[in-house]
């Protein structure tokens, strides 16, 4: 139901950010990935919102600015091995 879907959407960003800190912490990610960490305030604002919200307009919304933050992740993470990749290159 609705309640799991929202629970589930936490368990998912929370894994995506785990993902990127552990995999830098062990070398498996170049440090300008952390630049993914820059959407993690917009995430738990919307994550809080989904768990709380009744409304079907304000969860749309809500569902909606997910696809957004996920679309930003992942270009923060390519911007981010980019950048890496320039560094490296510059040496």
């Amino acid at each position: 139901g609705r309640q799991r879907a929202g629970w589930l959407l936490v368990a998912m960003d929370a894994t995506a950010y785990l993902v990127v800190v552990i995999g830098v912490a062990m070398t498996l990610f170049p440090w300008p990935v952390l630049l993914t960490l820059a959407t993690l305030p917009r995430a738990i604002a919307q994550t809080r919102t989904v768990i709380r919200e009744r409304d079907p307009i304000a969860l749309n919304s809500a569902w909606f600015l997910s696809i957004q933050i996920h679309t930003q992740f992942g270009l923060l993470f390519l911007g981010g091995l980019a950048l890496a990749r320039a560094f490296a290159a510059s040496r």
